[in-house]
């Protein structure tokens, strides 16, 4: 960017960098939280539900099957999947 005579980032936001710094105590890291994560040996995790948002009736030809959409915790709600009522 020396031909250019400008900064990198000047270049793409049109502005100069404006970096703030923060210096804090280093220590020993916590987890807090209301709920710990349990550590499995196979590196797998639980998904859990957070939320219905609707709820559906599917027909077929002889049987009604009732099914909802889950918000499931930590997503978006644009990842919400539509499951079967009894799962």
């Amino acid at each position: 960017h020396a031909s250019i005579k400008c900064a990198p980032f000047e270049m793409l936001y049109g502005r100069k960098c404006r970096a703030l710094i923060y210096w804090d105590q280093v220590g020993e890291r916590v987890i807090e939280g209301p709920e710990m994560i349990e550590i499995r040996t196979d590196l797998s995790y639980v998904e859990e539900p957070d939320a219905i948002l609707d709820r559906q009736d599917r027909v077929m030809r002889k049987k009604t099957i009732p099914f909802v959409k889950i918000l499931w915790r930590n997503h978006p709600e644009r990842e919400a999947t539509w499951e079967t009522e009894e799962s």
